[in-house]
């Protein structure tokens, strides 16, 4: 495979309850894995979908959904925040996201790393592609210095239920006063871990080591009546390393 991007999408897993009865870390390694099942060896295709579940949101049930993007970054250039945005866009068929939510590996960084990916993310819901913003295990103090910064606020922290089994006073007092959702999440810090794509990849393609993770999202849609889980799929953008 001669390409130097691969955009993999595996289409709606809630469709395939192999795939969602699962923890998160084996989720999305199982729907990456079966959908580079239909790369052919000897294609130079820069986009990968499996046809049986790729699907569209149709225009005349858009404003029935609350689609949620959740990005998982492992690159710090900030400019892959509002490609990630776009690619989801694209591949669903809609013009905006009502939440976009950010999540970077592990717990080491810090609102100054942030900063220009939330700018990015307040660039789009300038031009009404995204409609709220959200983040991922910041405690008080940094939740605090990124509300008080950002000219779009915060309006979701997400919490890992891992590293924290009682949200702190201090950060539920303050979510409160600000109208900050906090939720918990069972997501592992670093999702789809350096380790856990390579082998992911060996699995089908034939240089694994010579690819590495730009970006991971994973979207999902709600029936806002009814609160029922529509869509739920991942994009991976791959770069040959």
């Amino acid at each position: 495979m001669d390409t130097k991007s691969l955009l993999i999408n595996t289409g709606n897993i809630a469709k395939r309850k192999s795939h969602t009865k699962v923890d998160a870390k084996r989720e999305v390694t199982l729907a990456i894995s079966s959908t580079l099942k239909v790369i052919e060896s000897d294609t130079t295709q820069s986009q990968c979908r499996n046809p049986d579940y790729t699907e569209t949101i149709e225009k005349g049930e858009r404003e029935d959904l609350l689609l949620t993007v959740k990005i998982f970054l492992n690159d710090p250039d900030p400019a892959l925040t509002p490609e990630a945005v776009s690619k989801a866009c694209e591949e669903l068929n809609v013009s905006y996201v009502d939440l976009v939510v950010l999540s970077f590996p592990g717990t080491g960084f810090t609102v100054d790393m942030l900063k220009p990916h939330w700018k990015s993310l307040e660039a789009l819901k300038e031009k009404g592609i995204v409609s709220s913003m959200g983040i991922c295990n910041l405690d008080k103090p940094n939740l605090e210095e990124l509300f008080t910064w950002a000219k779009v606020k915060p309006v979701l922290n997400q919490i890992n239920v891992a590293s924290c089994c009682v949200i702190p006073k201090d950060l539920n007092a303050f979510a409160k006063e600000n109208d900050i959702r906090l939720v918990t999440t069972s997501d592992p810090h670093d999702i789809l871990s350096a380790d856990d794509f390579h082998e992911t990849f060996s699995q089908q393609m034939a240089n694994p080591q010579k690819w590495k993770r730009s970006w991971l999202s994973r979207y999902s849609t709600v029936v806002k009546s009814r609160g029922v889980v529509r869509h739920r799929g991942y994009l991976l953008k791959c770069l040959q390393a």
